[in-house]
Order: structure tokens, then sequence, then C-alpha cells
């Protein structure tokens, strides 16, 4: 009896031990499971705020703004955009947003214009479509910029959305980019024919009459051909006389605006002829003028108009025996047309 009760006794420690050892290893399994579901919960939170901070794309900024024109960019890059070229960059730029569907996400696009002579952009990532980095986006900037300069179609890009959604973002893409054409061939024209209009005026001569003066003969000498008109600019004197008043054969702009409009006509075709000197010596002497134009126009306050035709002179007479190709000759004809001189 007594071993009876000896032995229950210790069945019931060993079921109590063992109890106890299966508790206190559910405590150490729950604590366990919850110390993993915070740090599970720590890095899902760490995720979301990293994604939330990659949102926003801050390109490198590798253009220097004066302090007096901006302090802070606010992660926009700014380029050097001609004030009258502003709004078609911009509209270029915008293009982009389509071209980023067509890749598989959604970006939309900031733009600041008010620096002078600059245009700043920033794109802002949304959580549509496939994850990208910010140095993926850079490289699709750039491939994009690269397509619309180079004339590119954008019909060879990969499929990644629906087909009919694909479709119609091209079509949109091509769109914006046919109004573009558009838009700057029709201010070439407007500029190319107010610079005929007033090249047209400036080259018009006007003759003054004289006008009738009634002298009564005192008996002294004096007629109406022995007036004195000193200080009297254009004055006309003499017998049977008129006054042609013309302006130099060179006409220079008039205002800033028109200085830069001859300004970009002139590096765009010295930026050609220079590439096609390197094949044809005979064109480095015309580089070398046209150099000394450009050098009048930039570095001078009021550009005189007689250096200017000396040199466009010179350049004229050295290009028609260098052998230049049809489009140089073309983009060489378009400088000196706005500056009124004949080929």
């Amino acid at each position: 009896m007594v071993l009876s009760d000896t032995l229950q006794l210790t069945m019931l420690m060993i079921l109590i031990m063992g109890t106890m050892a299966f508790y206190m290893g559910w405590r150490q399994s729950q604590r366990e499971n919850r110390k993993f579901k915070e740090e599970e919960l720590r890095l899902r939170r760490y995720e979301i705020d990293s994604n939330s901070r990659a949102a926003t794309i801050n390109v490198e900024n590798t253009n220097e703004a004066q302090e007096e024109e901006k302090t802070d960019l606010n992660g926009y890059v700014f380029m050097t955009v001609d004030e009258n070229k502003k709004s078609i960059f911009s509209e270029m730029l915008k293009g982009f947003e389509d071209y980023a569907k067509l890749k598989g996400y959604k970006a939309s696009l900031s733009i600041d214009t008010s620096i002078k002579g600059k245009v700043g952009f920033k794109f802002t990532l949304h959580e549509e479509g496939v994850s990208v980095s910010t140095q993926k986006v850079k490289s699709d900037i750039n491939d994009y910029i690269n397509t619309v300069m180079s004339g590119g179609d954008f019909d060879d890009m990969p499929v990644l959305i629906t087909p009919e959604e694909h479709s119609a973002v091209i079509g949109t893409l091509k769109a914006r980019l046919k109004f573009m054409e558009y838009t700057h061939a029709l201010e070439q024209e407007n500029k190319e024919f107010y610079q005929s209009l007033i090249s047209k005026m400036a080259n018009s001569s006007v003759s003054n009459q004289p006008a009738n003066i009634n002298l009564i003969q005192e008996g002294i000498g004096m007629d109406s051909r022995s007036y004195s008109a000193n200080n009297s600019a254009n004055v006309v004197q003499g017998d049977d006389n008129t006054n042609l008043i013309e302006n130099s054969t060179v006409q220079v702009g008039k205002n800033v605006a028109e200085i830069n409009s001859q300004l970009d006509l002139l590096k765009e075709a010295l930026g050609k002829i220079e590439a096609e000197s390197t094949q044809n010596e005979s064109l480095k002497p015309v580089v070398r003028h046209l150099e000394n134009v450009k050098e009048e126009l930039e570095e001078s306050s009021t550009p005189d108009s007689s250096i200017i035709e000396k040199w466009l002179g010179k350049a004229n007479s050295a290009i028609k025996t260098a052998r230049a190709t049809t489009e140089t000759l073309s983009k060489f004809q378009g400088v000196l047309e706005s500056f009124g001189v004949s080929f």
C-alpha cells in the first residue's frame, strides 16, 4: 500500500514537472514569436518609409544657379534654355509622362521657369505600375530626350502594358511631338517673315526734298544758295539736291531678342561648318571669320555693324571657294539673310 502511494506520488511529480516544462517551453515560444513579429513590423515600417522617401526623384543638379536667382533648388534640375524656347522645351518634357507609361510606371512632372534663361524640372513617381529606381528614371529621361532630338517615333518600344493602352499612349505621344514640330515651324516662319519685312524696310531709301525758303533780297548778297545751316543734321542745301538716307548693308538686331536670334542661327551654322572642316581644310578660314562675328555679338553691348560686315564678307568669299556641302551652304545662307546680306 505504501509502495502504491509512493508510485502515485512519483508519477504525479513527473506529470507536474512535464506540465511545467511544456508551459515554460510554450511561454518561450510565445516570446520568440512576439519578438519575431515586432522585428517584422519594424522592418515593414522601415520599408514603407524608404519607399516614401524614394517617391520623389531628386536628380543630382550639375547646373549652378546664381545666389540672387535661387538659393534653394528644391530638388529641381535646371537646364539652360533660351527664353523664346522655354515653352516648347517644357512641352517636350511633359511628354515624358507618356513615355514613362510605356515603360510600365507612372511619373508626374513639375516645371519651374522662374529663373531667366533656365528651365527646372522634377519628376515624382507614383505607386502604380512597376517599381523603378532613381537611376532607371534618369536613364529613361536621357533616352527619351535623345529619341525626340533624333526624330525617333517610339514604334520599336516593347509592350509592357496592355496592347490597347500601349497603342493609345504611342498615339498621344506622337500627337504631342507633331504639335511641337508644327509650333516650332510656325515660329520659324513668323520670324523669317518679320526679318524679311524689317530688312526690306531698312534697305529702302527715303528721299527728302528741300523745304521752300522764301528770302527777301536786301542787297547784302544773301540768297538760298548761301544760307547757313550749321548744326542742322541731314539738311538739304544747294541747287537741285536731294538727301538720300540709306542704312548700312548689315542689319544687326535692334534689341536683345533679335541679336539672340541672329546668334542662334550663327552658332548652328558654325557648328555645322566646324564639323565639316575636319574633312575640308578650306572651311577653317570660314570658321575663324564667323568666330569673330560671334565674339562681336556676344561681347559688345552695341555690336559694330561695320566689323560684322567685314567678317561676314570674308567668310562669304572663303566659303564660295571651299566646296562646302549643300546643307552647310544653306546654314550659312540663313546667317547672311538674318543680317540682311545676300549670298
